[in-house]
Parts: structure tokens; sequence; C-alpha cells
């Protein structure tokens, strides 16, 4: 699979369904949400963590779940935390 391609859920789905129930309910359910870190915060460290890693496969789901979970927070983080996160 080429970098540039995204791995839908539905897949994940037809080729794992307990990969897929595991990821939703443990990871995004039960980690995600844990005390401790606000979840702009956990965006941030998981897409820093991303891009170090260039886990580009993952990038496209776990930036969207950053600014769904994030809200307006994540989104105006300006030019200077952005580029330092990059």
């Amino acid at each position: 699979m080429a970098p540039s391609q995204v791995i839908r859920r539905a897949d994940v789905q037809a080729a794992a369904p307990a990969l897929d129930h595991y990821t939703q309910g443990r990871l995004l359910g039960e980690v995600w949400k844990r005390p401790g870190l606000s979840a702009r915060d956990r965006g941030l460290i998981t897409v820093a963590a991303l891009i170090a890693r260039n886990q580009a496969i993952e990038m496209p789901f776990y930036f969207n779940l950053a600014l769904d979970n994030g809200g307006e927070a994540f989104r105006n983080l300006g030019n200077h935390h952005a580029s330092r996160l990059l």
C-alpha cells in the first residue's frame, strides 16, 4: 500500500474485526479518554509521535481525531506552535 493511501475503518473491519473492536473500545474508548491529559494535549502528542515515526498511513485518521477531540484549541495552535510540532 502506498503511503498516500488511507486505510479506511471498513477495510479494517472486513480484514480484522477483532482489531477494529479493540481499537474502537480499548484504544479510542478507554485509553484516549482517560484523565491526565486534555484531549488537545493527547492529540498533539499522538500527531507528534506519528510525524517522528513517519507513520504516514495513520496520519489522516489521527489528524482528524485530534481535530475532533481538541476542537478549536487544536485548530488555533498558530503558526509558531504548528511549526514546532512539525
